[in-house]
């Protein structure tokens, strides 16, 4: 039971790692920097091999996991120095805190010499000049500029720019196992039945209440993020959309038959989803705690038998819940189901977003060497600076075999016993998503993951392939007008607030589903008619640009 008593620890440690993307902060002022500071192994003179012929101290705010720590020390530090002449200093921030104080900064305008912040402070504060333009450095940055403008990310790259200025280095991925919201269930209950794999959402629900039928005490499905977050996760494959992923606070999504954007709980599909969430309560399928339950609780259910599906990152399975299931259950398992055909008649899906588009490095406008901190970050997006931010030191933290980097075996002897191997390794030696990588590359979890779970992702990449699954688009910024921006804020919070007011008591019956088509017309009344208009015609302009 060892597993399931530290589930907490591995919960934690896994959306560190899947969903956490780091922040940062930092360009220093000065040239100096405290002895106290200095990366170890460091030297004071500057060599023509490395990227600045004059040391650069940069100073980054950091958010910081009290699971994954940051050392001062780590390879991945001391490497960078070696290549860039760049001594990074640390200014960690617990991840608590992070939103909260870099709001500050922002609202005081006294910012770091650079900091992570979303796309949306981007558009909320960079029409102030408080930002370093970056399209006036574009010369110094040509390799940030070919990972971003290429054809599959055309869209998105648009998305990135305000008023056709550039303000930000954005996290992407080089490579990544592909990995989705997803419909998994425990098919060794399934096979305890002789149960088929559902192939249509109203057979994944007749299998649902078939082993409630032969397990009474065991719930189907629940939220880790509540109420939103569930209907996030079923509107879009059921037909409709809205809340997807984690934008819990916000019913628009995009509607690719249409090419537009809508507000979800306004379609008429909507109403198949919250009738889909209100059956699964009636019929005792739904945990009757969803709407408040924490993560860790909902992982605590996943991992001991409380649960027996989800609809949520397909890699939780393989790197939490079944670990923990076979100190239980040898033959335990939750496997993935494939994309369902909806009530619609098709088939469709969302997997997550290619890169960590709400995540970007800005530069205060005060910096000084504007242009060697432009080229260093810059450098992070070279094949060298993404060996070096994803993976340490070759011969050090990694060998190449056969073109592949393969972590150093008495590294990953020292943590083939964790309860997350890759995380621990990341943070001991300051790689990769959890630390200062702008291009990520994952290929270390080929190496470190269950091999169920590399075989779900290529999955996801088949079903991708075949338009069955499409990314998220959730975090893709429009071109807002500033008017835009200010309406937007009163009209959102209008609406969510009613929304989040009634909707529990649809899923509960406290209010019939038959006064479903009044309420959408109450939101359109409190402005996502509107919200929906402001919208499309951001994105349209967005298009001609």
């Amino acid at each position: 039971m060892k597993k399931v008593k530290q589930f907490k620890r591995v919960c934690a440690m896994m959306l560190c790692a899947a969903s956490i993307a780091t922040a940062f902060a930092g360009c220093g002022n000065s040239t100096t920097t405290p002895e106290t500071t200095k990366p170890s192994g460091a030297v004071s003179t500057s060599s023509g091999d490395k990227l600045l012929d004059e040391e650069l101290t940069i100073e980054m705010l950091v958010q910081e996991n009290a699971y994954a720590p940051i050392s001062q020390d780590c390879a991945v530090l001391k490497a960078i120095y070696d290549k860039t002449n760049v001594k990074l200093v640390l200014k960690p921030v617990p991840a608590s805190d992070y939103g909260t104080k870099a709001s500050m900064y922002m609202a005081t305008n006294n910012l770091p010499d650079a900091m992570a912040v979303g796309t949306g402070n981007i558009k909320d504060y960079a029409r102030s000049g408080m930002f370093l333009n970056l399209s006036d450095y574009e010369e110094y940055m040509p390799n940030y500029l070919a990972a971003l403008n290429t054809p599959e990310r055309q869209m998105d790259a648009k998305s990135l720019y305000l008023d056709g200025n550039l303000y930000s280095f954005a996290r992407l991925e080089k490579f990544r196992i592909g990995t989705a919201t997803a419909p998994m269930i425990r098919v060794d209950l399934l096979e305890e039945q002789n149960l088929p794999m559902p192939k249509t959402w109203d057979e994944f629900y007749d299998v649902m209440l078939k082993i409630k039928e032969k397990h009474p005490d065991m719930y189907a499905m629940s939220s880790r993020m509540g109420t939103n977050y569930l209907l996030g996760q079923l509107a879009f494959p059921m037909g409709s959309g809205g809340f997807e992923e984690f934008k819990t606070n916000n019913g628009v999504y995009y509607e690719p038959d249409q090419d537009k954007y809508l507000y979800g709980p306004t379609q008429k599909d909507f109403k198949t989803v919250v009738e889909f969430v209100h059956n699964m309560y009636e019929d005792g399928l739904l945990d009757p705690d969803y709407a408040v339950m924490t993560r860790d609780i909902c992982w605590e259910k996943l991992s001991s038998g409380k649960l027996f599906a989800y609809y949520d990152n397909d890699t939780f399975a393989a790197r939490t819940f079944n670990p923990a299931l076979r100190q239980i259950d040898p033959n335990a398992r939750f496997d993935i189901i494939p994309p369902m055909t909806n009530p619609e008649g098709s088939v469709r899906s969302l997997r997550y977003q290619r890169d960590w588009l709400g995540h970007n490095i800005v530069i205060s406008s005060k910096v000084e060497r504007p242009e060697d901190v432009v080229k260093f970050f810059d450098w992070m997006y070279s094949d060298e600076g993404v060996m070096v931010t994803n993976f340490g030191v070759e011969g050090e933290t990694y060998d190449m075999v056969n073109g592949e980097p393969i972590i150093n075996p008495e590294l990953l002897e020292r943590y083939k016993d964790a309860d997350d191997t890759i995380s621990a390794i990341y943070s001991e030696i300051g790689a990769g998503s959890n630390n200062f990588a702008l291009y990520i590359d994952e290929s270390w979890f080929k190496q470190t993951s269950d091999p169920e779970m590399v075989e779900h992702g290529a999955l996801i990449d088949q079903w991708t392939e075949e338009g069955k699954m499409m990314n998220v688009r959730n975090s893709l910024e429009l071109l807002y007008t500033q008017e835009d921006v200010e309406r937007l804020k009163t009209l959102e919070a209008n609406v969510i607030t009613l929304f989040n007011q009634e909707i529990d008591k649809f899923i509960t019956g406290k209010r019939p589903m038959s006064e479903w088509e009044d309420f959408a017309k109450q939101l359109e009344a409190q402005g996502a008619t509107e919200i929906e208009e402001i919208y499309n015609a951001a994105y349209d302009k967005m298009k001609q640009a």
